[in-house]
């Protein structure tokens, strides 16, 4: 240990990096299976898309097929417009990335897609709630460190096994976004109450 001029000891560099990836080394192995898991059956029911995916499906409603523009109101307050918009991005993306690849040319190859085999869009789209699901994983863990030492690693370890959250993951829905927002949220709302 190091001792700086006003006699504090100064941990090395390389000490305090090795104690933040031995910190990090539960959470993030929780992490990994979570989502190992939530990848298991994510192809559930593909190429058949029969599924409400109402997020998935404004979001797509959003493109202007039959006026030829985008139209960013997605006419549907029901549901969180949020997860709606996280959705059209996300599509936007993968359109991009198909434009750039040459798999299309025009906006209509990427609706004939999902008309015809919508797997890759919907695996993506699914994807969303599998990285949600990561989320509140990792938020659990950390909210339930702040609430009492070493209940993380069981907390984490509760949402990343939750049967419910392994069922749903094979569809698309608002809640893996809500429950992950709503986690870190409290998490914060904890850490500023401590601080």
């Amino acid at each position: 240990m190091l001792t700086t001029m006003m006699g504090r000891r100064q941990v090395p560099r390389s000490l305090r990096r090795a104690k933040v990836v031995k910190s990090l080394g539960p959470p993030l192995a929780l992490v990994a299976l979570a989502t190992l898991l939530r990848l298991w059956h994510l192809g559930h029911g593909l190429p058949d898309f029969s599924e409400e995916a109402i997020p998935f499906r404004r979001a797509l409603a959003m493109w202007g097929w039959e006026s030829g523009r985008t139209d960013l109101n997605p006419h549907f307050f029901n549901y969180p417009s949020l997860t709606i918009y996280l959705h059209f991005f996300w599509q936007k993306v993968q359109y991009a990335i198909g434009l750039l690849s040459g798999r299309y040319t025009v906006p209509a190859d990427f609706w004939l897609t999902i008309q015809y085999d919508p797997t890759l869009p919907v695996l993506l789209g699914r994807l969303l709630g599998v990285l949600a699901d990561a989320a509140s994983v990792l938020g659990a863990y950390f909210l339930a460190q702040r609430l009492h030492r070493g209940a993380g690693f069981a907390a984490a370890l509760i949402v990343a096994a939750s049967a419910i959250m392994l069922v749903t993951a094979r569809f698309i829905h608002v809640d893996p976004l809500q429950a992950a927002l709503t986690i870190w949220a409290v998490e914060r709302l904890v850490a500023y109450q401590d601080s």
